[in-house]
């Protein structure tokens, strides 16, 4: 769908504002060891199946690390398709939620001059994720023009132990949960087309295709769902909006 370009200049920019804000939070969690671990996570996702990574230890590094890059990759995505105006949306598996905020700061731009109330799900294994996820969204929430976002933040749990309401959200987001979960795919795509309601979307967020072996699983599994399906590519880099190294 084409946009006016004022538009897009309205959106980049609130995406742009909400970026800055979260970088100044995650900014300040560097610590001493914060190269050591970025370089173990940069490890773990280069191998063509990632291995398990406790991020209730890793949380501060994985979000000082690849929040911005995920929120932007995101941001891409829902600049590319407008988001669906959501009346309860679950990021499953939110991580620091950058996923998730990248759809509400689209959202919350292509809205007319109207409130909008949002339920707001976030699941999450790592409590420490949970937690960063939680004050990212309290700090920038107030910049937030248009929608009334009410959050949900869910007791720690594996995804595999998600047990969703049948009918109860509207959108579904899984952003990078997938490849860390190779042989759990058609369960939790089966969980989450169980909580879609009629005519809402699910939406996957992974590398490119060329560099990410996880599609191969997802499209056998979409076949067998029967569920309908479009892909594309978002063209947001992180060097499209550069912050200075504290």
């Amino acid at each position: 769908m084409l946009k006016s370009t004022s538009l897009y200049q309205e959106q980049f920019r609130f995406i742009t504002k909400i970026a800055e804000s979260a970088w100044s939070f995650l900014s300040d969690l560097k610590d001493a060891k914060i190269w050591d671990d970025t370089n173990y996570l940069k490890d773990c996702f280069s191998q063509n199946t990632c291995p398990e990574i406790d991020y209730e230890r890793y949380a501060m590094p994985f979000a000082y690390t690849y929040f911005l890059e995920n929120f932007l990759k995101a941001a891409s995505v829902f600049l590319r398709e407008c988001p669906p105006r959501a009346k309860c949306i679950i990021d499953a598996g939110c991580g620091s939620g950058a996923g998730m905020l990248a759809y509400l700061a689209v959202l919350d731009q292509s809205l007319p001059d109207i409130n909008w109330q949002i339920d707001v799900v976030l699941i999450d294994r790592s409590e420490a994720q949970l937690t960063i996820a939680k004050n990212i969204l309290q700090l920038v929430k107030p910049q937030f023009q248009h929608l009334d976002i009410v959050p949900h933040y869910l007791d720690p749990m594996n995804l595999l132990n998600w047990e969703p309401q049948a009918n109860s959200a509207d959108c579904i987001l899984f952003e990078h949960v997938l490849t860390e979960n190779p042989f759990d795919v058609g369960s939790l795509l089966g969980k989450a087309f169980l909580a879609l309601t009629g005519g809402g979307k699910i939406y996957i967020i992974e590398r490119r295709r060329e560099k990410e072996p996880i599609w191969n699983i997802i499209d056998q599994i979409v076949s067998e769902l029967a569920i309908p399906a479009s892909y594309g590519s978002g063209k947001i880099e992180p060097d499209d909006i550069a912050f200075g190294e504290p």
